[in-house]
C-alpha cells in the first residue's frame, strides 16, 4: 500500500467482568479441570483488577462451557454447575459453599457494543442498600443472635450480602438499639413494613428480584406503608383495637 491508511480493530471473543469482593477462579472447557489434561490453566480474576479479563480466548465457533469458584489458595471453595460462555441474555445464580456461608453470585451474559465480544458479568446476587437516615444493624436469626456479630449498613450505601447455609431470614435493629424487627423474608419479592424502637416508629424493607439479582432495599417509614390502615371516622368515639393473637 503505497498510500493511506490501513485500521485494524482486535477484539477478544470473550470478556468477564468481576464486581465481587471475591478472588474468583474461573475453569472453561478444554481446561484440565474438565478433560484432565494441562493445555490450560484456571484463570484467576481478583476484584481489583480495574479492567474485564480479556484472557478467556476459545473457539467461539464450538461453544464454551464456564465454572466459577472462589479463589483459595489453601482451601478453595467447591466449583458451581457448568453454564454456556454463548447464550446471549443468560442470567441466572451461582451458588457456591464455603466456610458454612452460601455465596451467591449472579450472572449475566450481553453483547458488547459492536456485538463481537460476549459479556460475561458476575455480581453479587444479594444486595442490601440503605436509605433510611440511620445506621442499621442486620442479623440471620439462626446465626448473628446468638454470637451477636451483625453486619453493619451504613447510610445511603450498598453492600453484598452472603448469607449462611440454609438461611432465608433476616432481622434488622437501628444504630445503637438492642431491639431487633421481627424477621422477614429476604428471598421473596414485595415490601416489609418493620416495627422499630426510639424516635423512629419502622423502616421499610422493599424486596426487589431479578434472574440474576435479588436488592433489599431500606427505606423510611411514610404513611400508606402499613399493611393495614385503620382510620375513626366518628367524631367523638375512641375505638380499641388488637390482634387475636396478642396479649395486650
Amino acid at each position: 500500500m503505497d498510500k493511506g491508511s490501513c485500521k485494524l480493530t482486535l477484539y477478544a471473543p470473550y470478556w468477564v467482568v468481576n464486581k465481587t469482593s471475591f478472588t474468583l477462579d474461573y475453569a472453561i472447557k478444554g481446561s484440565k479441570f474438565f478433560s484432565g489434561k494441562h493445555d490450560e490453566e484456571i484463570v484467576t480474576h481478583p476484584p481489583d483488577l480495574k479492567t474485564a479479563l480479556l484472557k478467556l480466548i476459545g473457539d467461539p465457533s464450538k461453544g464454551n462451557q464456564m465454572r466459577v469458584r472462589l479463589s483459595n489458595p489453601e482451601q478453595p471453595s467447591d466449583w458451581t454447575n457448568t453454564f454456556s460462555m454463548d447464550t446471549i441474555g443468560f442470567a441466572s445464580v451461582l451458588i457456591i459453599k464455603h466456610n458454612k456461608k452460601m455465596h451467591h453470585f449472579g450472572v449475566k451474559i450481553h453483547l458488547s457494543q459492536h456485538a463481537l465480544s460476549k459479556i460475561v458479568v458476575i455480581s453479587p446476587f444479594f444486595l442490601l442498600e440503605n436509605k433510611t437516615g440511620h445506621q442499621l444493624k442486620c442479623y440471620e436469626p439462626a446465626v448473628d443472635l446468638k454470637s451477636l456479630n451483625p453486619l453493619p449498613l451504613q447510610h445511603n450505601t450498598f453492600i453484598e450480602f452472603h448469607p449462611a447455609i440454609q438461611s432465608t431470614t433476616m432481622q434488622v435493629a437501628l444504630d445503637n438499639h438492642k431491639e431487633v424487627t421481627e424477621p422477614f423474608n429476604f428471598t421473596q419479592p414485595g415490601s416489609v413494613l418493620l416495627k422499630t424502637s426510639g424516635e423512629t416508629p419502622a423502616i421499610v424493607a422493599n424486596i426487589k428480584a431479578t434472574d440474576n439479582c435479588t436488592l433489599v432495599e431500606f427505606s423510611p417509614y411514610y404513611p400508606g406503608s402499613a399493611p393495614f390502615l385503620i382510620v375513626n371516622e366518628f367524631d367523638s368515639l375512641i375505638i380499641e383495637v388488637q390482634q387475636s393473637k396478642e396479649s395486650k
